[in-house]
């Protein structure tokens, strides 16, 4: 009888220990998923301050190129007049701002 029970507490040991270490795996398991979601957040994250930026230098050469306006000045040689249009307009060789 003795070693029905030695055999009987032998096999609990050993359901107890196989119970650890599928307690282990599981662990391991969420702390795996876990990680990964981590990742997907922080990738995620990052892919938002990123469109953000875009965004944001978009925005700013649109209102660069809104300031800088055309403008047009007159240019004079003898008797010629000619009109000269631009962001920083000058006047050809030979002629003079009126």
């Amino acid at each position: 009888m003795s070693g029905i029970t030695a055999t009987n507490k032998f096999l609990s040991l050993i359901k107890d220990a196989e119970s650890l270490v599928a307690d282990d795996k599981q662990m391991e398991i969420k702390k795996v998923e876990e990680d990964r979601l981590a990742a997907e957040l922080k990738a995620k994250q990052e892919a938002e301050v990123k469109a953000a930026a875009e965004l944001k230098a978009k925005q700013e050469s649109e209102v660069k190129a809104a300031a800088t306006k055309k403008i047009t000045i007159t240019c004079l040689k003898g008797k010629l007049v000619t009109k000269v249009t631009g962001v920083k307009p000058v006047c050809p060789k030979g002629y003079k701002k009126k």
